[in-house]
């Protein structure tokens, strides 16, 4: 049976939660495979986000497959304090903005070219 002490560090296990949902059987899995070098197949790519993410700072090459970057963003704000949080919003508001005033003004470079023309 599956215990919550499996996953002592909450980040992991809310990153584990974000892409596994209620697959908790493949820790097991997980546990036991053992990475000798760089991880190469989705198996070990895992199994080493999975011992080492509490660890990392950056993202490694090995791990630059978009499933994992994105749990390891997940761990990432899963211990943002409110005053962080709210920075990470307005960061990603403020990154939406731009590209819709780049939207716009290629929009509105199109409908002078269509005019001129």
């Amino acid at each position: 049976m599956f215990r919550r002490s499996v996953f002592t560090d909450p980040k992991i296990a809310f990153a584990f939660h974000r892409i596994f949902g209620s697959e908790k059987h493949k820790v097991a899995l997980l546990g036991k495979y053992k990475v000798e070098g760089p991880p190469q197949t989705t198996i070990e790519k895992w199994a080493y986000f999975f011992r080492e993410a509490k660890n990392l700072d950056i993202v490694p090459e090995p791990l630059q497959y978009p499933p994992i970057v994105e749990a390891l963003d997940a761990a990432r704000i899963a211990t943002f304090t409110v005053d962080e949080w709210d920075d990470y919003i307005r960061a990603g508001m403020a990154i939406q903005n731009k590209r819709g005033m780049l939207s716009l003004a290629r929009k509105e470079g199109y409908k002078r070219v269509w005019k001129r023309g």
